[in-house]
Order: C-alpha cells, then sequence, then structure tokens
C-alpha cells in the first residue's frame, strides 16, 4: 500500500493552476492507495460544484464549491482512467477568503466519514480551529482509519500548548481501534519539527502503539520537509522535517521519500511531500 502526504498550500501559490497539473501528472505516472491533503481551500464566493458518488461527506451540510482544489485534482484523475474515492473537511476561513481544509483520497471504498474537532476553539473566522478529517476503509481484510491532519504548533501566542490539547483529541479518537486490532495511518502537517526534544513530535513518537514510518523504514531517500521561512515559520532557517506519516506499529514500513521536492518530482508547494510504502 502507497502513501502520500502534502500540504498543499493550493491557490496561495503562485502558479496554481499549473502546480495542480503537475500533482496530477505525477500521479497518474506514480499512483498512491492513499492520500492526505492539507491546506486544501476552496473559494468561500464560489458556486456550489455538483460531486459525484465518489465524494464521501463528513458532515451533513459540507458544501464543495467549484474551485475545490481536491476536488478539481479527483476530476481529473478520473478522466484519465484512475479513480479515488474522497472526503473534505474544511476548518476555517484561510486569508479571508478560502474556506481551508483537509482531503483524503483513496482507491478503496470508504466506508464511513467524520470531522472531528481537535481544537480548544471552535471558531470558523479563527485560523486557530483545527479538525482531523477520519475515513474508513477496508483493505487485505483489515480495518483502516486514515486520519488527515494539519495541527497547531506546541506554543503559540493565545493559548498554552494547543498542540497537545489537539494530540490529546486525536488520540481519543483512534485508540480504541487500534486496540481492537484497527490500522491506524496518521498523516499530515505536523506542525512540530523531528528535531525538537520534549515538543509535539516527542509527544507523538513515545505512543505504544503508532511508528514514525522515516524510522521504520527499510529504504529511506530524503527526510525534511520544510527548508525555508513560510507560512507559520516565519523565522526559519532550518531544515524542518514537519510533515509525517504515523503508522500503527502493527505494520512494516518498506520505503520512506520525500515527493514534489525538486529532485525527481517538481516542487509544488512551500512543503515537500512524503510518501511511503507499506510492507
Amino acid at each position: 500500500m502507497k502513501l502520500l502526504t502534502l500540504n498543499t498550500h493550493s491557490w496561495i501559490e503562485e502558479k496554481p493552476l499549473e502546480k495542480l497539473e503537475a500533482i496530477k501528472e505525477q500521479l497518474l505516472a506514480d499512483p498512491y492507495d492513499v492520500i492526505s491533503l492539507q491546506e486544501v481551500n476552496q473559494s468561500m464566493d464560489a458556486e456550489e460544484a455538483e460531486v459525484d458518488s465518489f465524494f464521501n461527506a463528513p458532515n451533513q451540510g459540507t458544501v464543495i464549491k467549484k474551485d475545490n482544489f481536491a476536488f478539481l485534482l479527483q476530476q481529473e484523475l478520473k478522466k484519465n482512467g484512475l479513480e479515488y474515492y474522497w472526503s473534505w473537511v474544511p476548518s476555517h476561513i484561510g486569508y479571508d477568503q478560502y474556506d481551508e481544509g483537509i482531503a483524503i483520497l483513496t482507491r478503496f471504498k470508504v466506508i464511513n466519514t467524520r470531522g472531528i474537532l481537535l481544537s480548544r476553539k471552535d471558531d470558523y473566522t479563527d485560523y486557530h480551529t483545527r479538525k482531523a478529517l477520519e475515513v474508513r476503509f477496508q483493505a487485505n481484510d483489515r480495518n483502516y482509519f486514515v486520519y488527515g491532519l494539519h495541527l497547531s504548533w506546541w506554543q503559540d501566542e493565545t493559548e498554552s500548548y494547543p498542540f497537545l490539547y489537539e494530540w490529546n483529541k486525536l488520540v481519543e479518537a483512534w485508540e480504541t481501534e487500534a486496540q481492537k486490532g484497527g490500522c491506524i495511518l496518521l498523516m499530515g502537517d505536523f506542525n512540530n519539527p523531528a528535531h525538537i526534544e520534549k515538543e509535539g513530535y516527542s509527544v507523538v513518537s513515545k505512543h505504544p502503539l503508532l511508528k514514525d514510518a522515516y524510522l521504520d523504514a527499510t529504504v529511506k531517500n530524503g527526510s525534511h520537509t520544510v527548508e525555508k521561512k513560510i507560512d507559520g515559520w516565519e523565522n526559519n532557517s532550518d531544515l524542518l522535517r514537519i510533515d509525517y506519516i504515523f503508522v500503527s506499529a502493527n505494520l512494516s514500513v518498506d520505503s520512506y521519500e520525500t515527493v514534489f521536492d525538486g529532485r525527481k518530482t517538481p516542487v509544488v508547494s512551500d512543503h515537500f511531500g512524503v510518501g511511503v510504502r507499506l510492507e
């Protein structure tokens, strides 16, 4: 099973349609089975789209607009013969004009999906409001629970340890399923660098039911996913690994690589993507 996570930065990027095309072409050339996308935006004033049966609404009343970045990608892939079931949940208003959210695309038929409020804040106008997107499917006679994530920083100017609060809410959502033998995939932008001790990454990596795909992979090609100043990391001068795929401890990781990083694949966002192959 092949997994991909990417913070798309979608319509905030320069030449976003060219980058959407580049993502499409790469996925057609090298398909993934499960894809988690963050900062998936749609214009708040755009017309409503007519979605097909491949879309699974996580909450009643979820509205997909015609310029929803994941919708456009899914439709383009479908036109070229690559079909994905998908879901999208908005978390907050982004850049004063977008519904900003998280999407998951999977080649496996979706059994259930839901949006989960993780943050203390529940104010759609406040970017501190964070949600997870949960998608459930079956593969190889096992239940998989995928969580698309765009989490807060360890510390910010408005509240103490927002990441820790969100992480504890997330654990409540998946831990029981993991204990029953379900396969957990946590995929997304965690906003917590791997090299900083005693903060978010340390908390997640110490959970006994999970493992970092990067550390478990037999073959590694690349590591960091951010290498410059970006939104939310305006003072950054380090190479940061903040985009992760964590998997259940009962799964084995064959390979890990950074993608859309300018080496074999084009840069399409202010983040690099992470591709993982499970044995």
